[in-house]
This record gives C-alpha cells, structure tokens and sequence, in this order.
C-alpha cells in the first residue's frame, strides 16, 4: 500500500520525512444558489449562477522530529496541493496549521502532530496540464476532458479585424498587429508577451468558457489569422 503524502508548492511530505496521518477529504464544491421566495408559489427558487463557492477542509501530519517552525515554514500562505489519492489533481489552498493533539519525545527528537486547515478554491484541476491545442484551420474543434467548464487562455496570431466563435461565444478584435492572448479567468487581453493590457482592442460580452466535451470554434472577417492556441485549464469540481 501507498505511503499517504502530500505536495505542497512543489515539496514532497515524503522527502522531508513527514507522515501524513490523514490526507484532505475529496470535497465537491458548493455551487452557488440563491434561494428566492415567490408570492404565491410553495418552497423557494433556486437561482444558480454557474459559480462555486471556496470549502474548508484539513489533514493531519505529524512532523517525525521536524521542528514546528521548519513545518509551519513549509505549510505557509498559499499554493497548489496535490494528494497520493487523487496524484492526478491539483487544487489551490491557503494553508493554517495549528499544533493539536499529541507531542511525544523520541531520544531528542520531538514529535509534534499538527492539524492543518486549509481553505481550498473550488475545482481541481488536471496534474500535469492538459496539452495546449492549436487551431489552424476553421471550422474547428476544442475537446474538454474536464467534468466543469474551464476558463481557458486563448492566444490568437493574428493581425486586422476577426471575429473569433468560440461555443457560444463570440469575440471582436480591430487593428490587431501580431495577435492577442485572452485570459478569460482574468477576464483580460494582453499583449503576445503578456506585459501589457489589450482591452482596447476586444469586444468580448461573455469571456469564453470551453464546456465538458466538444466545443465548437470557426473565425471570420478581413484580417487573417495565422494560428490559435488554447490552454484549456481542464478542471472537474
């Protein structure tokens, strides 16, 4: 049987010799419903807005004669986390370890068992990423491996005015010179580099979202595009 571990902003518990006693709980998160009451109807509404909300949740360690500082150095502020029983997922969490529970002494060496709190943003996303696609030709097509929409980030080479179809999604750019990179979890446009802002460029309503399964895209207008490449960001709640 696997060794319980953790990894926490790219350190593994296993190469600093702390043991796990309890890993994270597998959480689904909470979506985000309003409940609405209606003159004249029974029960509530449900209004969902396609969002989720941030869950709490905790592990157990015990530092195996670290000292608390050098623990408490490594579980600070915030990162991604990956467990051994979900080695393919990583999800974001700020962490807030508190010493509990036991402390016993070994020789010199003292053991100290800490439960750790963590505050954990809602979806996990694929470990390593998913390749980015690139588009050369339109129509074309995007598949999302994920069990939620992502927000990906959509880098378009292209120069003049395009229209760019994206699912449901529709995007508008004028006078473009070399191309655009849209970050649709930003909600923003950045120059190819990403060093400066676009914004001035695009007429987005709606940032695209890539939808479980296959998404449709096709691009028009006067301008020419030379490529489009899709980091998908592929996730599951």
């Amino acid at each position: 049987m696997t060794e319980p571990y953790v990894i926490y902003n790219g350190t593994d518990s296993r190469d600093i010799d702390v043991i796990v006693v309890k890993l994270p709980d597998l959480h689904r998160a909470p979506e985000n419903v309003d409940l609405l009451k209606v003159k004249g109807r029974n029960g509530r509404l449900e209004q969902a807005d396609g969002t989720c909300d941030t869950y709490q949740d905790s592990m157990k360690i015990n530092c195996n004669g670290r000292t608390l500082r050098e623990v408490y150095a490594w579980l600070s502020g915030a990162g991604w986390l990956i467990s051994s029983d979900e080695p393919d997922r990583r999800i974001w969490v700020s962490m807030h370890p508190q010493a509990k529970n036991s402390r016993f002494r070994v020789n010199e060496a003292c053991f100290d068992t800490i439960t750790v709190t963590m505050h954990c943003q809602p979806f996990r996303y694929f470990e390593p990423d998913e390749q980015p696609v690139t588009v050369l030709f339109s129509p074309g097509e995007i598949q999302n491996p994920g069990t939620w929409y992502s927000e990906p980030v959509i880098t378009i080479r292209a120069n003049g005015d395009i229209s760019v179809l994206l699912g449901q999604y529709q995007m508008d750019f004028e006078g473009l010179t070399d191309g655009i990179v849209v970050d649709c979890e930003l909600q923003e446009c950045f120059t190819l580099d990403r060093t400066q802002l676009m914004n001035t460029f695009a007429d987005i309503e709606e940032f695209p979202r890539l939808l479980p399964g296959a998404n449709f895209i096709q691009w028009s207008g006067t301008g020419v595009v030379e490529s489009i490449l899709i980091e998908r960001r592929c996730r599951d709640k």
